[in-house]
């Protein structure tokens, strides 16, 4: 009967893992968008970036159906694309809705992604107002990992929020440009005596401890919903082996990762998205293959570093364009990576004992296959989907 009992709980778990794995595999890989907005004392200047599979989901405007929009098809669409943004990213200031104006939008390319620019102008403000955005794109959709890397550059102030989950609001209230301020009264200076003082503009502004706590939210947030990492790390745990193995394992893929992440943040190593996504789904299939079919694993954490390179540079692709200021580069890329570690590690001590459980079964090494070979299907259908289908 014990034997039953830990056949079922191990399927059920991987059935889990299967079901959620198949979720994420419908969805496309980026979930972000990029939002700019530069204030004066009486206009804002919005520069909204999305990738433009995001727009294809919700218009359906792809007329080659080759998953990518051109300028043609966003120009023959751009009455939908405007209704669209303006139903989504609304404006508001003093409690009201504001009407601003479209004045172009374009297709560009980051990170071997196509992605839709679109320009919005607000005019009519006052000193003192309050200014409001609200961000509802994928509102409805539960399992979402969407999120707004929001900037915001208000003379010499500048400010950066992440808009995700059901948090997706945002406000300021418009204070006179204090830089201007500074310029004018070093040109009253300069007329008034012939040896002016110089007058340093003000450093800008950043929320340390609002960035730190949103950044590492958001890594666990990445870890949780990137599926692909998790299937790979439950591959290399399944086979039964010393627990000194599976700490080897955790360490390397932990350190490989996070060089990986690091260098593709700073821009040092950029590998296209394409590229990366399918060796990851490659990697799954390659541990779950090795579980069937090689007798001994002594050295498995060897192989965990070299594809925990790979992996970093798939937690890489969330930040690589973020605006995020170079003097915050570092404060901010440490929160998002810790992150990442504290549910890998929670992960691995929840699986481990579970795991442990499950070895006692007489013919363990047959479920082992079992469930190898149903990764094995998992990392196929990816790699089928991400060399073809994206």
């Amino acid at each position: 009967m014990k034997n039953v009992v830990k056949w079922i709980s191990a399927l059920l778990l991987t059935f889990f893992l299967i079901f959620t794995a198949t979720q994420q595999a419908s969805a496309h890989a980026l979930s972000s968008s990029f939002t700019s907005i530069t204030i004066s004392d009486s206009s804002a200047d919005v520069q909204f970036t999305i990738d433009g599979l995001s727009i294809i989901e919700y218009l359906n405007n792809d007329s080659d159906n080759n998953q990518e929009l051109d300028q043609k098809e966003i120009n023959q669409s751009s009455k939908e694309i405007k209704k669209w943004f303006l139903n989504n990213i609304q404006f508001g200031a003093n409690g009201k809705s504001v009407d601003g104006e479209i004045q172009g939008m374009k297709v560009i390319h980051r990170n071997n992604q196509a992605m839709v620019e679109i320009d919005y102008h607000i005019s009519g403000m006052e000193i003192g107002q309050t200014l409001a955005m609200k961000d509802n794109l994928y509102m409805d959709d539960n399992n979402t990992n969407y999120v707004d890397f929001l900037t915001v550059t208000q003379g010499s102030q500048l400010s950066q929020n992440l808009l995700r989950g059901t948090n997706r609001e945002w406000e300021t209230i418009l204070a006179e440009n204090q830089q201007e301020q500074q310029q004018d009264q070093q040109t009253q200076q300069a007329s008034a005596s012939p040896e002016p003082k110089k007058v340093e503009p003000p450093a800008a502004v950043f929320n340390i401890s609002s960035s730190i706590w949103d950044f590492l939210t958001l890594g666990m947030h990445h870890i949780l919903t990137g599926y692909d990492h998790l299937l790979f790390l439950f591959a290399l745990l399944i086979r039964k082996q010393p627990f000194k193995r599976y700490v080897y394992i955790v360490t390397a893929f932990t350190i490989a990762h996070s060089i990986t992440l690091t260098l593709g943040v700073l821009g040092i190593v950029d590998v296209p998205s394409k590229f990366v996504e399918s060796v990851i789904a490659l990697s799954i299939c390659y541990v779950a293959l090795e579980n069937i079919f090689r007798k001994e694993i002594s050295h498995r954490w060897m192989l965990t570093f070299i594809f925990g390179l790979i992996h970093g540079l798939g937690f890489a692709s969330t930040l690589a364009e973020t605006p995020i200021p170079k003097s915050q580069l570092a404060i901010s890329l440490v929160s998002f990576n810790l992150g990442i570690e504290i549910i890998q590690i929670l992960l691995v001590l929840i699986l481990v004992p579970v795991l442990a459980y499950l070895q006692k079964i007489a013919n363990y090494k047959k479920l082992t296959a079992v469930l190898s070979a149903l990764i094995v299907c998992m990392g196929a259908f990816w790699v089928f989907e991400r060399l073809f289908l994206s």
